[in-house]
């Protein structure tokens, strides 16, 4: 709602008339009839938690406290807003040639819960138009007449439905193309250039959250997708999570920090994995011909302005690592940061992680099925495979401890956010995704679930639920800062660039 909030759309039966350009589309099948599933058997005892409860109720008070200016307003949206989590909807944004843009939103209600919106309408964003045609309540917004909310009332008032329904009863279904959808409805949105269009369904198979869908790019994508090389002599069991990327060097090497790191292109193929036992067990390698120079390059540059910072905020040194050209950040809290070049079937590496153990590398290899899950698909982009409540509380530690190190506000321990991680960790099986190329512009991607996202997704959500200034920005940023370890001390300042 405010500009009919979060939308996207897509699906079987949400096909748009030839004549117009449909920017975005969007179908929820409503908390309500998703419970009442059997193919949500497992994902309701995740929903319905009491934390999970609490956090759905959090959620409608912030977005109803972050449209509207006044308590009152807030009463009223929040009653709306309760609707739109728990029942149907369907919503569309479309633009016609040569016509300014049109939106419109359709909600299944009773007659009950459609008089209680003819009554608030005034908490609606103004220049909505409201209507009701049978089991439906739609809402309409355009800069003159609004030819689609026409289409639609004809559409329901002929079918019952705004739409037809597929063969299969998604959750979610929804078509994206949020730089269009922006321009339309006037929303300020800063997108990085070439954004894609996105085409997603979610639903349940009892056990599982099943996510599936398209990334469709403008322009071709040039991924250099050579072959594999795993370092399987640096990854070793027990495993709780294990990701392997190639072809998105350019990407990264385009990201802020990989440009602090000055290391230059960013490596080909990226593999991350996090062991069981201690928490802070994360390690990465990235394939990096002659990476032995950029990491000495890197530790200097850390023995250098890193030391002085950390002279700074009491915050341990970084030390080189004798005879593997590398360095280690010691006497931090916990755990024992390290980068270092090596090599792995005679292939260099930049290598690292967050516990520098040498029994961190046990005797069980990477098993077999993992690797063949990579080397199987051979157009795979991604693989990414986690046990996700293990991940959560692994997550959790390493986060918390960033907090305090970096002055940052934690995630508070009576926090509803916090709550939920918690409550959810026991309850989260395996989660895997993958993205692979289909074609020269688009990649496909998948992912089996518990919940329909990993650890960190979940975290994320968390923090920017918590944040003071929700929507703006996640907690650890927006909240006052927390303290260092040793009490009250200024924030962290980086040394001046030379």
């Amino acid at each position: 709602m405010a500009a009919f909030g979060v939308w996207a759309g897509a699906g079987d039966g949400l096909a748009a008339p030839a004549a117009a350009t449909t920017t975005s589309r969007l179908h929820w099948l409503g908390s309500r009839q998703i419970n009442a599933s059997p193919e949500a058997r497992r994902f309701q005892t995740l929903w319905n938690l009491p934390e999970s409860v609490a956090m759905q109720k959090q959620l409608l008070d912030k977005l109803a406290g972050a449209t509207n200016a006044t308590s009152k307003a807030d009463a009223r949206l929040r009653a709306l807003l309760e609707d739109v989590l728990c029942e149907e909807f369907y919503a569309e944004v479309r633009h016609e040639p040569n016509q300014p843009g049109a939106a419109v939103f359709a909600i299944r209600l009773n007659a009950e819960r459609a008089r209680l919106w003819e009554s608030n309408r005034t908490a609606l964003p103004k220049g909505i138009e409201l209507a009701r045609v049978g089991e439906w309540t739609l809402l309409g917004q355009s800069p003159g007449a609004n030819p689609l909310l026409a289409e639609w009332r004809e559409r329901i008032a002929k079918s019952g439905a705004p739409a037809a329904r597929g063969a299969t009863n998604f959750w979610l279904e929804a078509d994206m193309d949020l730089p269009a959808v922006a321009r339309v409805l006037g929303w300020k949105l800063e997108l990085p250039a070439g954004w894609p269009r996105t085409v997603f369904t979610v639903v349940g198979d009892g056990e599982n959250v099943l996510t599936r869908g398209t990334l469709d790019f403008a322009r071709p994508l040039d991924l250099k997708l050579e072959a594999w090389r795993i370092p399987t002599n640096l990854i070793r069991e027990p495993l709780i999570g294990f990701a392997a990327a190639r072809g998105l060097g350019p990407v990264v090497t385009d990201t802020g920090f990989w440009k602090w790191t000055q290391l230059g292109a960013a490596p080909e193929q990226m593999f991350l994995w996090a062991q069981a036992g201690v928490p802070f067990q994360t390690y990465f390698a990235g394939l990096m011909p002659g990476g032995s120079a950029q990491v000495q390059a890197l530790s200097a540059r850390l023995q250098g302005e890193g030391n002085a910072w950390a002279a700074t905020n009491r915050m341990g040194s970084f030390e080189p690592l004798p005879g593997v050209g590398g360095v280690e950040w010691k006497n931090v809290p916990f755990m024992s940061p390290f980068v270092r070049s090596t090599s792995s079937g005679q292939r260099d590496y930049v290598y690292g992680g967050l516990f520098n153990l040498s029994d961190s590398r046990t005797n069980a290899t990477l098993p077999a099925e993992l690797l063949q899950q990579v080397v199987g698909a051979p157009r795979l982009v991604l693989y990414d495979w986690e046990l996700t409540g293990a991940r959560m509380e692994s997550w959790l530690q390493i986060t918390q401890l960033f907090r305090v190190m970096f002055r940052k506000a934690q995630l508070p321990a009576n926090s509803a956010g916090l709550m939920w991680l918690r409550a959810l960790t026991p309850k989260l099986g395996n989660t895997v995704t993958t993205v692979t190329q289909t074609d020269a512009h688009e990649l496909h991607f998948t992912r089996k679930s518990t919940s329909g996202c990993t650890a960190l997704e979940l975290h994320l959500f968390a923090d920017w639920m918590e944040s003071p200034e929700f929507p703006k920005g996640l907690h650890t940023f927006q909240a006052a800062p927390g303290f260092g370890f040793g009490g009250k001390r200024p924030a962290p300042t980086m040394p001046p660039k030379k």
